[in-house]
């Protein structure tokens, strides 16, 4: 009799388990999903400016100054965040230093 107990125990924990699998699973994928668009929420509107700019290719300052109307400064702290973060890099330019996504921006 407790044989037979411990089977339908058991037999109801694997069905339980094999039934929330999928929504466990689910879970894993909403949690990644979350943690990249915190890290995209967090970025500022600078730095969204700056990434977009980049997206057609290279650019100095003053040319995102440009393309992005930010001053030289709200510019420099932006990229210098970018750096850091590893999404944007140094890409020299005829003699000048430009900026450029980075590989795994």
């Amino acid at each position: 009799m407790a044989a037979d107990l411990l089977a339908q125990v058991s037999a109801e924990i694997d069905d339980r388990l094999a039934a929330l699998r999928p929504a466990v699973e689910e879970y894993q994928q909403l949690l990644g999903a979350a943690g990249a668009l915190e890290a995209e929420v967090r970025m500022g509107a600078g730095e969204q400016a700056v990434v977009a700019a980049l997206e057609h290719g290279s650019h100095t300052v003053g040319e995102l100054g440009v393309v992005t109307a930010m001053s030289g400064a709200q510019i420099r702290a932006s990229v210098r965040r970018l750096l850091r973060a590893g999404k944007i890099a140094r890409a020299g330019r005829e003699g000048r230093v430009a900026y450029a996504l980075a590989d795994s921006a």
